[in-house]
């Protein structure tokens, strides 16, 4: 009878390592297709950045300080980067006091793309056509495909759009 208990228990408790044992695979395995997943979305976004002809599709805008934050629903808002001919055509609604909606192409000074840990920094500056200077900061981060987009001046607020990046042929 005693025989028998052991054996009961030695089964008992090989199919619970088993069980342990595949659940930690599955486990495993979720966290290997998880990390060759990110890893295809920072090449992608990298081959985008790299690329230099891209666009930036924001979601929302929100003008500082202390401003509250507008959902963009028209796709007639972007900004299309073209690095490899110097410009970018800019689509947005600036708000400032009653200012109308920036819809241009300008030429950009100080394009900067940089590479960090968690994506890109993209930074440029641009008179916009204008008599005064506005200096562009994109931050995206490749594995979400996420980027926020700050527009500061020496004349008007801080302007901030969330939105995503959208690579381009």
């Amino acid at each position: 009878m005693k025989r028998l208990i052991l054996i009961l228990t030695a089964v008992m408790i090989s199919v619970a390592v088993a069980n342990q044992a595949t659940a930690q695979t599955r486990a495993e395995m979720r966290q290997m297709k998880k990390m060759a997943r990110d890893a295809k979305y920072v090449a992608q976004m990298d081959s985008i950045i790299m690329n230099g002809n891209y666009t930036f599709m924001p979601q929302s805008v929100n003008v500082d300080p202390g401003g509250s934050t507008i959902t963009l629903q028209s796709v007639n808002n972007y900004v299309t980067v073209n690095n490899e001919a110097g410009w970018v055509d800019i689509n947005l609604p600036f708000v400032r006091q009653k200012g109308p909606v920036v819809n241009f192409r300008a030429n950009v000074d100080n394009f900067k793309a940089v590479q960090t840990s968690s994506g890109w920094v993209v930074t440029f500056s641009s008179n916009l056509n204008t008599t005064g200077n506005y200096s562009f900061v994109m931050n995206i981060h490749s594995v979400r495909n996420d980027a926020v987009l700050t527009i500061t001046s020496e004349s008007f607020n801080t302007v901030t759009y969330t939105g995503y990046i959208k690579g381009r042929q």
